[in-house]
């Protein structure tokens, strides 16, 4: 079923595209422009690869080193946490355009704004939500079994680990929109080894919370290697605080 929704859902797209998308901005021009944009298309592949994988390692290594029950236990706190994307998808689909527009025309300044703004709108609608997971997630996870309620400690981590996604901004949209999509490949694939070594490291002495502290390392250096990439390729300061390097 969930195969043929998304076969439906690209046939559609491509249709849509096919007879509406204007005739000059259909396809690179020249040899050139194809090589760029085949470069860049490997980049988004990889990225949307890889940034599935990194997001369940740790419940397929937790499956593996200490059984099912407490995968279980886990996953289920795992997406009690991804309510906290939901304020993350809509600021990126507001401002992810507004990245791209601006660097293409040079404009740092406005590209500062742009970021700015974005990571403080990440950051006002990814709090409340924080703080109902921190208030209602016991009898969240108790619903599912009181066995699962086992989770909570984990829970509070992956969600502290969110939040400190928030205070970053979107760090990976933005390096995907400003053509250092391969930077950022880099990057994630650092980070998904570093998240499997922690698993297998932690898992067998500390069970669930092991792998909640896995998920909230590889993801405090990936957000923290992203931001230095930032800095450095676009001369700007993505995330809420302000520090030299940047222009905020």
């Amino acid at each position: 079923c969930h195969v043929t929704t998304l076969a439906a859902a690209c046939l559609t797209t491509a249709w849509l595209l096919r007879h509406h998308w204007p005739q000059s901005a259909v396809g690179p021009k020249d040899a050139s422009d194809r090589g760029s944009w085949r470069a860049a298309l490997a980049g988004m592949v990889l990225l949307g690869s890889l940034g599935p994988l990194n997001d369940q390692i740790d419940v397929i290594c937790l499956g593996t080193l200490d059984g099912a029950a407490a995968a279980g236990a886990y996953s289920v706190a795992v997406r009690i946490t991804k309510l906290l994307v939901i304020g993350a998808i809509a600021v990126r689909a507001v401002t992810a355009g507004g990245f791209a527009a601006s660097h293409a025309v040079g404009d740092r300044a406005g590209l500062q704004q742009a970021t700015r703004r974005a990571a403080w709108s990440l950051l006002v609608v990814t709090l409340p939500f924080a703080a109902a997971i921190v208030v209602c997630g016991r009898p969240l996870l108790a619903c599912f079994g009181s066995d699962f309620t086992s989770a909570y400690t984990a829970l509070l981590i992956l969600t502290a680990a969110q939040c400190l996604n928030a205070f970053t901004g979107l760090v990976g949209v933005l390096m995907a929109m400003t053509g250092n999509e391969r930077l950022a490949v880099l990057v994630l694939g650092f980070s998904l080894l570093l998240n499997v070594a922690l698993n297998v490291a932690l898992i067998p002495p500390y069970g669930i919370l092991g792998a909640a502290v896995a998920r909230a390392v590889s993801m405090a250096v990936w957000n923290a290697l992203l931001v230095v990439c930032v800095v450095r390729q676009l001369r700007i300061n993505p995330t809420v605080f302000r520090f030299r390097g940047g222009m905020a």
